[in-house]
This record gives structure tokens, sequence and C-alpha cells, in this order.
């Protein structure tokens, strides 16, 4: 049997949200953007999965969303893709790499200046207003094998980067069988500027080797849990609770 697919849309007159409750971070996949601006300006967002610059399919994400609200999670399966889904398979659950991150890239931003200085993990909330909407992103965990994490920001061209980074130095294995926790937690919130805005917390709870997200939001309670360690692609399909509510 597959696993359930659920589309979501939240629009209104400034903002455009879409998610897919399961879906993976290879490049022809889009399970999480959004889009606001005008017609002569356009500013999207896109969540990504970069290793060595370029996207990882087995970067697992599942979603819950309510209006302009967006709960998600990132795990990482250990016998699916690399650059491609099927056609460049990872080999004994481990890659090769010197850079491993997850990034939020706004494309098209209305300025020149940094739209965040720094992104803070915890439970701090990064906030800013980007041309006609205000963007939050919360990141209440992060674990990656017990490495410390590190954030950048950062420009190219017409877009801007915030990088949540897994890995970096050296090139040298990775092995995802070995490797006990790995999973990224976030809830992003874009609305209309003019609008007031309420910030709730993200809130994580660890039981054994599960993690359990729970974000009370002015659209409804959303909940998340998913498997701490790296598995096979079925196996955190199978594990992850909550996404299928329709």
């Amino acid at each position: 049997m597959f696993p359930r697919i659920i589309g979501r849309t939240y629009m209104d007159e400034s903002v455009a949200i879409g998610t897919m409750n399961r879906g993976d971070l290879w490049n022809q996949r889009r399970p999480l953007v959004a889009y606001w601006g005008s017609a002569e300006h356009p500013i999207a967002l896109q969540v990504r999965c970069l290793h060595d610059g370029y996207d990882y399919s087995s970067a697992l994400i599942f979603t819950r969303q309510a209006g302009p609200y967006v709960l998600a999670a990132v795990v990482f399966a250990t016998d699916y893709g690399d650059r491609h889904i099927g056609l460049d398979p990872v080999q004994d659950q481990s890659i090769m790499a010197q850079d491993l991150r997850l990034r939020f890239q706004i494309i098209n931003p209305p300025t020149d200046r940094p739209i965040f200085e720094e992104l803070a993990l915890g439970y701090e909330v990064n906030t800013s207003t980007i041309g006609n909407a205000t963007l939050s992103l919360q990141i209440p965990h992060v674990i990656f094998g017990g490495r410390d994490i590190i954030t950048i920001t950062d420009r190219e061209q017409t877009d801007e980067y915030l990088d949540i980074v897994l890995y970096y130095g050296r090139r040298r294995r990775i092995d995802f069988g070995r490797m006990r926790q790995a999973a990224v937690i976030f809830g992003l919130q874009i609305t209309p500027a003019a609008e007031p805005m309420k910030r709730p917390w993200v809130d994580v709870t660890q039981a054994g080797s599960y993690l359990s997200a729970f974000w009370r939001t002015p659209r409804g309670d959303l909940k998340i849990d998913i498997p701490l360690q790296p598995g096979p692609f079925a196996e955190l399909e199978r594990l992850t609770k909550g996404v299928d509510d329709a």
C-alpha cells in the first residue's frame, strides 16, 4: 500500500504557501514552497537539502499545515537516492561529503541588504519583513550525529540563503547506518506584512528514539512524531505519525 500524499495550499491576497505531507528533497520535488510579492517583483521561498552543493534526495520531509503555519520535520533515509531518487542510490548507507546543509532559499528578495544577519536555533523566532509579507522561522531542534551545528546566512546573485550546516570540513564518509540521531524540526509562518503576527512556539519533546513536535497555532494544533535514527525509506514512512490527517 502506497503512503497517502496530501497537498495543502494556503492563499490570500498577499501570500501563497503550498506543502506536501510527505516527500523528499530531490531537485525535481517542491514539497514546501511559498510565494508573495507582486507581479512586478515576485518573491519565493524553497526548502532544500544540499550535498556538496547539489540537492540531496535522501533527505525526507514531513509536514503539517494550517493556513499560513507549517510544521515540518526532516529525516534521513539510508537506502534511497543521492542526486537522483533511483538512478543514483546511496551506497552502503553512506555518502562521501565535505558539505551537507539544509537551506531555506529566499528567491528574489527586494533588497540587497541581508534579510537575516544570523539564523538562530532553539526557541528563538527568526522574523523579518520581506516585501509585502513577514516571515517567521523557528528551528527548535537540530541534531546530526552529535556534531556541533552552525548556521550561515549568505547572498548569491538574487537569492538569500539561510543555511543549517550539518557538516562542513574535509571530505569524509558520513555513515547514516551508524548514526543514532539525525533530524531537523522547524516551524514556518508567512503572513501579510500589515497583519498583526502571533508567533507561537513549537514545542519538541523526546521519548527514547522518537521526537514529538507540537505547534498550537491560531489556525489549529499541528503535531508530528518522527523517529530520530536514520533508516530505510519505507521504515521512516511507517514510523512517522501525524502527517496523514486530512
